[in-house]
């Protein structure tokens, strides 16, 4: 096995499981597959319209195909109307009938005359129908066509059965998928966020099918050269020649040489009485031989060097390696015990005699053949990694890791530990790219370095043995792979392949190497035909990687399983089963289900296999989910990477990235770039596990941080959270390595957006943005509106024309068309010159009236690219054309064919497109909001009933989403995102419609709460969410706050709705706002200034400034130890619902909130709940830092606009009418609205008739009140009895005897009392 065949993918988070094969684009299912499968029937009548219109726009190629008229209208016997292929007059109905018995020619011909009664002048009527094909009913068609042609009807008629419809169907893939969705959920393309399936598949197959550790002798082999003897007879200059040859190969790596040189000593000296030197130039010789692959040759040396020297050590030590290579096991043990025996014995000979018995049938531990005096030896050491190997013990791999750890610079040692490493990697799992393995990636690219250099050393020496060759290729190749070095593995690949031949194994892995650099074209033709059981199933992969994925299966099938490992089989069991399910081939889908059960019966990869059929034929997702939640929980712990990581991937493409993040986590090799690396991250980010997610981060080496898919992780991840600076470093990041990736671009933008840095934003939005290589029309339809929001119309209009034309299904492209050509309307006068042409030219929109009361309408186009798009677009030199070129509206003309004519209107495109958008929206798009088309002819009162209608029905779910919000928990952020607003706009719609907002409960206990919350506090800070920032904003409380409770933090989400507000503002018209709602059974219009408008622009405006200079903002970091619900609820969507929340935990600030559910969610995930403002300003009237006037007044307010309690005291009642007596009133505004909170239902009477008390004290003790304080005092003491229908005695007579000391005021009481005939019931009640 070898390590797998991963690609990088680009992590877009975002959509639906992809094809396994192919990351870059939908490879659709051949018509003849489609074909052979039956297409269900629509189930309701409606459904088969809707798609009859999308079938029969492809089949006719006319975009402007589309139902006629509606239900309940005359529609003429037909549903669809629609030309074919541009042609004008060649009108075509379509009748849609979802029947199960064929139709009669009686009912043909009725509904044919009705046909021919429309204006358009059919020419085809097709009766398109669900039931079975039937010759009779094709029999009837004809019958009916020859019947009104000898009335002289030019009406062809043709009926469609539902087989022949199928086949109509097929070939259009958007009536193909609109009549079969579920043949939609195993194509379509996955975008930029998810991780691609065909990487996991291409990891999978290739991690199974590579060839394993090569093993090869010459590998472990260290011969023992002679030195420079002591023999003083022989020549010492010969012997300095042997030493610099043996030098030149041993030390300077130059074995062809060195061999060069001996062999000259050897055949032109004289060496009969020079033994010594002779004795050397042999050995030297047979130890380059032993380098360069020629074993028979060395073994032949070493026995001639034994013969000259028998009695030498070294002699003994290498004739035992020499009858090792010769399989001669049991000599070369006896040869190497007796070096060993000498009295200076050969230190090689230990690792000889080591190497040796592992060949042989020895059997024992190895240290015992150690000698003491050698144990630990370099040479014991190399003997023992070689026995280990090759007798493969248990643990060998990891026991010679360790003992080539010992000796790091011995290049022996440096190719043991390559094969060691490469082999843990292999058993671990970890081959799987990415995937935390035993050994550091460090160590394993190391070892790539170690084994290429070594490879490409054999391969300039000119190596012999091309079977050691063939495996120093092999284990070079996959630790390349290991750590992504392709192109390197390739180019070592090439070289090796053309020196030893096109071996399978290297096919095989140049193969899968090329299919790792996305090069499948080339990798499949390389393995294409081949005769190789295991390169023929690379061969299929790679087939259905590039797109033939019925003939992959085919492929697949024929390879004959019997003679493939159970992996192998696995493997191709894996490609059978996704090409079946992809071609909905369900006979072959079962067997390979039952191919992988039979060989493992928990495998993984058959269960996700099912997963995915059952998301085919559209199970639930829930329950898809929660399967899938099973397999991960059930997972064990040692299960191989490849199944983990597959698994992970199908976990983040249904929406769990929590749980594959932790499916993968401590599994995650973070030292190194990979695709596994890349979905970690990713599933962290997108389970919103910010602490996790930056800890991770923080470990990732460089390079993994570096990464354009990382960083573009990362800026994403600080865009949701609110770190916009964050995630702003991180877009350039991603910019300056990849500087036209448009989702950066987009993304700068919105930064810049949000961050109110208008000259930057200009900058970046003045490059061609619209020209680069958009993925998602979405991202196309934001660039359109915000080109024109900043003023660059002409490129905002030009680009939402075309995406107009392009995307004339979806309703978001007629809405971009029509937005960006409004808004240009709303400003300056510029826009009425710029697109109010007067003469027919380029760009123009041209209506022709014609003496026979015909007409025409195209559009001159110069643009070939809107000229395909657009059908109704003329080039300059159409006749058409040049019929009117030049002419203004009203001028007269004669067209080619005779006929006389009018030049009635001309538009300039955009406005034409925008007028028919405004005229027909309604009817495309019934079900999207967008344009309503009302009429001011009184006699159209049907529409306005119709809106009428409309508008009640949103006043009708309004009501019911206040009582909903009112009568339970649901926090004011939940119930303005249901409405579509925001908090300020939700709180002012409550005030409108007379309901409270729900502040407080107003007991002791929530009054406790919040006073330990301010004092625990001890002013470190608070957050605000948006509804209390403006309240504070309006009253001008902020420096009150900060001095009470500390610096004010926010979540970016409240300046971002600020923002929002504001531009929303910018967009009203110059005439100011007008908007309709229903009110009494009629439509209440109302209309606000432009003035007060601006006036509120300009407040908003100034708050943001002031924010900016005084608040901190926080990103919203999401920990673990944040509740899984509530980090699963932020996952679902972008919501700022919560935000305040979480930034105050997180941060440990006080929260500052005037909505009650959300304090109370925050106690529920274990917070203090913090306080509402009101308090907050009690605590600061105590502590000085506000005056009883600003108190007061700051109540008032608070009570106007709906807050539902807040704790009176009297002496603030009492104040209140002072201050209303100052300015003129008594009782005034301030005094009404606080003296609201006294009395009623819901009210306590004993604290209430206290408060009372309290007030009327201070009032009568006050001489400067005497003019005001009997109109106040009747006021209050109507609020304190109001709704008390039972008790109001109760609670007057506890006035009374609180006011007994107050002789004046009690005399008031009475007559107050008498006055208002409530005397007797009271004094009852005392008697």
């Amino acid at each position: 096995m070898g390590c797998p065949a991963l690609k990088a993918t680009d992590s877009e988070k975002t959509q639906p499981a992809p094809p396994l094969f192919n990351s870059q684009a939908r490879v659709p299912i051949p018509v003849t597959t489609r074909l052979s499968i039956e297409i269900p029937k629509p189930k309701d009548w409606q459904a088969f319209q809707r798609n009859c219109v999308l079938l029969f726009r492809a089949e006719l190629n006319d975009p402007h195909a589309q139902e006629y008229g509606r239900n309940g209208q005359n529609q003429g016997g037909i549903d669809v109307l629609g030309v074919r292929d541009g042609v004008e007059d060649h009108f075509v109905g379509v009748q849609c009938r979802l029947i199960s018995k064929p139709l009669k020619e009686a009912k043909i011909l009725e509904d044919a005359r009705n046909a021919l009664k429309l204006k358009a002048g059919l020419k085809e009527l097709v009766f398109a129908t669900t039931a079975p094909d039937d010759a009779g009913a094709t029999d009837a068609a004809l019958a009916v066509t020859r019947i009104l042609k000898a009335e002289g009807h030019n009406l062809r008629v043709v009926i469609y059965g539902w087989g022949q419809l199928q086949t109509l169907i097929a070939p259009h893939d958007v009536a193909y998928y609109a009549f079969h969705p579920s043949a939609l959920s195993i194509e379509l393309p996955q975008s930029a966020g998810v991780l691609s399936h065909s990487n996991e598949m291409a990891s999978m197959v290739a991690a199974q099918v590579t060839e394993g550790v090569k093993q090869a002798l010459a590998t472990f082999l260290n011969v023992s050269m002679p030195e420079t003897g002591s023999e003083a007879d022989e020549d010492p200059a010969l012997h300095a020649r042997i030493d610099t040859y043996r030098d030149l190969f041993d030390q300077e790596g130059q074995p062809r040489l060195a061999e060069k040189r001996l062999q000259a000593l050897l055949e032109n000296e004289d060496l009969s009485k020079k033994p010594w030197a002779r004795f050397r130039i042999e050995t030297n010789l047979a130890c380059i031989a032993v380098d360069l692959g020629r074993q028979a040759e060395a073994a032949a040396r070493f026995e001639v060097a034994y013969s000259i020297r028998p009695d030498d050590p070294n002699a003994l030590s290498n004739l035992a390696l020499a009858r090792t290579m010769q399989g001669r096991f049991l000599e070369a043990m006896e040869a190497a015990r007796a070096a060993l025996a000498c009295d200076s014995p050969a230190k090689g000979a230990i690792s000889y005699l080591l190497q040796a018995a592992a060949r042989s049938d020895w059997e024992g531990d190895p240290e015992t053949l150690v000698p003491p005096e050698f144990a630990g030896s370099a040479y014991a050491d190399l003997g023992i990694a070689e026995f280990l190997r090759r007798r493969e013990t248990p643990g060998w791999a990891e026991r010679c890791l360790e003992l080539a750890r010992r000796h790091p610079d011995l290049s022996e040692f440096k190719r043991i530990k390559a094969i060691a490493i490469l082999s843990i990697a292999i058993e671990s799992g970890s081959i799987i790219a990415g995937a935390q393995g035993p050994v550091p990636y460090a160590e394993v690219n190391a070892c790539a370095d170690d084994m290429k250099a070594y490879v490409q050393y054999c391969l300039d020496a000119g190596f012999a043995d091309k079977h050691d060759l063939v495996a120093h290729l092999n284990n070079a190749a996959l630790l390349l792979r290991l750590c992504d070095r392709h192109t390197e593995s390739e180019a070592l690949l090439n070289v090796g392949i053309a020196e030893v031949g096109n071996e399978p194994v290297l096919r095989r892995l140049l193969a899968l190497t090329l299919s790792l650099q996305d090069r499948e074209t080339e990798a499949a033709g390389l393995l294409k035909d081949d005769s190789d059981l295991e390169n023929q199933v690379i061969a299929a992969e790679l087939q259905a990687s590039s797109g033939d994925i019925a003939g992959a299966l085919v492929s697949a099938i024929k390879i004959q399983a019997d003679e493939l490992s159970p992996q192998l089989q696995g493997v191709r069991w894996l490609i059978v089963g996704e090409c079946a399910l992809r071609t909905s081939d369900f006979d072959s889908f079962k067997a390979a289900i039952e191919g992988l059960r039979a060989i493992d019966p928990h495998d993984v990869t058959a269960t996700l296999l099912e997963i995915r059929a059952e998301r085919r034929n559209l199970v639930e997702q829930d329950a898809l989910q929660q399967r899938l939640r099973e397999l991960a929980a059930t997972m064990p712990a040692d299960v191989d990477m490849g199944s983990r990581y597959f698994l992970a991937c199908e976990l983040r493409n249904q929406d769990l990235p929590d749980e594959a993040s932790r499916l993968l986590e401590d599994q995650v090799d973070l030292t190194r770039l990979s695709p596994m690396t890349s979905l970690f991250l990713d599933c962290l980010a997108s389970s919103r596990r910010d602490a996790a997610f930056h800890k991770a981060l923080a470990e990732a080496a460089p390079d993994v941080r570096n990464n354009p898919e990382t960083a573009w992780t990362v800026a994403a991840h600080a865009w949701n959270v609110g770190d916009l600076l964050a995630s702003l470093d991180a877009v350039n990041q991603v910019l300056g390595m990849k500087p036209d990736d448009p989702r950066a671009r987009l993304l700068k933008v919105e930064i810049l957006i949000r961050q109110d840095r208008s000259s930057e934003l200009l900058d970046e939005l003045e490059k061609p943005l619209e020209r680069l290589d958009w993925k998602r029309p979405g991202d196309l339809f934001r660039l359109a509106s915000l080109l024109g929001h900043f003023g660059f119309t002409d490129r905002a209009a030009a680009l939402a024309y075309r995406l107009y034309l392009e995307h004339r299904d979806l309703p978001r492209s007629w809405m971009t068309m029509s937005s960006v050509i409004l808004f240009e309307g709303l400003g300056s006068n510029e826009a009425s010159s710029r697109w109010n042409p007067t003469v027919v030219g380029p760009n123009v929109a041209v209506d022709l009236s014609y003496e026979d009361g015909s007409t025409h309408f195209f559009v001159v186009e110069v643009d070939p690219i809107l000229l395909r798009l657009d059908h109704e677009a003329r080039e300059l030199d159409h006749p058409h054309v040049m019929a009117v070129i030049g002419l203004k509206k009203g001028d007269e003309f004669i067209s080619r064919d005779g006929r006389k004519g009018v030049v009635s209107l001309l538009r300039h495109k955009y406005v034409a497109r925008l007028h028919y958008i405004m005229d027909h929206y309604q009817e495309r798009f019934p079900e999207r909001p967008g344009f309503i088309k009302i009429s001011d002819d009184p006699s159209s009162a049907g529409q306005q009933q119709s809106l009428l209608l409309q508008l009640k029905a949103r006043h009708d779910w309004i009501n019911d989403e206040v009582s909903l919000h009112l009568n339970g928990p649901m926090p004011v952020g939940v119930f303005a995102h249901r409405l579509g607003t925001d908090t300020i706009e939700a709180a002012e719609l409550l005030m409108a419609n007379q309901r409270k907002l729900k502040v407080a409960v107003g007991n002791n206990e929530e009054r406790e709460a919040a006073a330990r919350a301010l004092h625990g506090n001890a002013k470190r800070g608070c957050v605000l969410d948006l509804l209390a920032f403006w309240t504070l904003w309006t009253l001008g409380a902020l420096k009150a706050v900060v001095a009470t409770c500390g610096p004010i933090h926010l979540p970016q989400s409240v300046i971002d709705r600020l923002r929002a507000r504001r531009e929303k503002l910018d967009l009203i018209p110059r005439t100011g706002n007008k908007s309709a709602r229903y009110h009494d059974g009629n439509i209440l219009v109302h209309e606000v200034p432009r003035e007060v408008l601006e006036q509120a622009r300009a407040d908003i405006d100034a708050a943001i400034i002031w924010a900016e200079a005084n608040v901190k903002v926080l990103p919203v970091v999401l920990g673990d130890d944040l509740p899984e619900e509530m980090r699963s609820f932020l996952r679902t969507g972008r919501f700022d619902i919560f935000d305040s929340l979480i930034v105050a935990r997180q941060s440990n600030l006080l929260l500052l909130t005037d909505d009650l559910p959300t304090r109370e969610f925050d106690r529920v995930f274990g917070g203090s709940g913090g306080s509402w403002l009101h308090f907050v300003f009690g605590v600061a009237l105590d502590s000085g830092h506000i005056t009883l006037d600003e108190y007061t007044r700051w109540s008032a307010h608070l009570i106007s606009v709906g807050h539902n309690y807040l704790g009176v005291s009297g002496w603030v009642l009492a104040h209140a009418a002072r201050l209303d007596a100052d300015s003129g009133e008594s009782p005034g505004s301030l005094f009404l609205s606080i003296s609201q909170m006294i009395g009623g239902l819901a009210a306590e009477p004993d604290s209430h008739a206290r408060a009372t008390f309290q007030c009327l004290q201070v009032l009568w003790r006050d001489e400067g009140a005497m003019k005001f304080r009997q109109a106040v005092t009747s006021y209050l003491l109507r609020q304190l009895i109001r709704e008390r229908f039972e008790d109001f005695p109760i609670i007057l007579r506890k006035v009374l005897l609180l006011c007994r000391g107050m002789r004046e005021l009690s005399e008031y009481l009475m007559a107050w009392m008498k006055g208002h005939f409530l005397f007797d019931e009271v004094s009852s009640f005392a008697r």
